[in-house]
């Protein structure tokens, strides 16, 4: 298991590095957007093929069938003829601290890729917190029963994937710049429908809260990944989606204990709090960015500088 998260991390660094050589620029978007919807597909249908098929056939088979998923996609991978993209200019393999302090320095000489990864990484962290607590909520606070939570929480997945299917429209229509900043600002604060749950009627709110935060993640995500893909050198590309993967990354499991603890504390309903107000506050990193002032992304953009 813990192989196969480590590559998975490195599956998604080299996926999103890499596409800018398989496709235009103009054309990136659209490509973001397709890859968001089959991930998100996959995230909502996968537990419950899996949990028929371990029912239906036994434990093994679920596992067997995943292998042969990772197997598929290997074999699919490999009809790609694309070059990759340029290394270094001297042709020299650096350390990997190296590789990480250079795609921190450019992340901190672009006032706006900054904002965008503190923001990434701020929610990341609350949702962490989120995480750690969701199903002791529903469980413990609410009374529900295990295929009942199942269902709660395939809600934000749901929402998700409205959101990969909607978010090439969505984003054409209001600006990639825009869109950025706006749809946090416009569906993140749903979350704090989430504390208020209580049982039957009052569930509901809870779960509207949910799948308009998992739409407009998931219209965020297609948006600024899409713009770290325009701005960024080809030779930069994987060292800052690397280092915005481990900042992401790290924040969400630095969420997960803080969860524990201020479940402990604050109790599950207050960490619930907690973890939708910070969410929610997460965007004013790129509400108070350059990005208000901008429609879309170019790569000559003013903000992709130290200006």
């Amino acid at each position: 298991a813990l192989l196969c998260g480590v590559l998975a991390v490195l599956f998604d660094v080299a996926y999103q590095s890499h596409l800018p050589a398989l496709v235009d620029r103009d054309r990136l978007l659209e490509g973001n957007a397709r890859l968001q919807s089959s991930q998100s597909l996959a995230q909502v249908t996968g537990p419950g093929v899996g949990g028929t098929l371990a029912q239906l056939t036994g434990p093994a088979w679920p596992v067997l069938a995943m292998a042969a998923g990772y197997l598929t996609s290997t074999l699919l991978l490999r009809r790609v003829r694309e070059t990759d993209p340029p290394g270094p200019a001297d042709g020299a393999d650096r350390p990997l601290l190296t590789e990480v302090r250079a795609g921190l320095r450019f992340l901190a000489r672009s006032r706006t890729l900054l904002a965008i990864t503190c923001c990434t990484a701020t929610a990341n962290f609350f949702t962490g917190v989120l995480s750690a607590v969701q199903v002791l909520f529903l469980t413990g606070a609410l009374g529900l029963t295990g295929s009942a939570v199942g269902a709660v929480l395939s809600v934000l997945g749901l929402g998700g994937v409205l959101g990969a299917l909607s978010a090439y429209r969505v984003v054409r229509r209001i600006g990639q710049a825009r869109a950025v900043w706006l749809v946090p600002l416009a569906t993140f604060p749903a979350l704090l429908l989430v504390p208020l749950a209580g049982p039957g009627a009052l569930l509901v709110p809870a779960l509207a809260g949910l799948l308009v935060t998992g739409y407009g993640v998931v219209v965020y995500n297609v948006a600024q990944v899409s713009y770290r893909q325009v701005v960024c050198p080809e030779a930069m590309l994987a060292r800052v989606n690397a280092t915005v993967r481990f900042l992401g990354f790290g924040a969400m499991t630095l969420g997960a204990l803080a969860g524990g603890v201020l479940g402990e504390y604050l109790g599950v309903r207050g960490a619930l709090w907690v973890a939708a107000t910070g969410t929610a506050l997460a965007t004013l990193w790129v509400i108070c960015s350059p990005l208000r002032g901008l429609r879309d992304f170019t790569p000559t953009a003013p903000s992709t500088t130290g200006a």
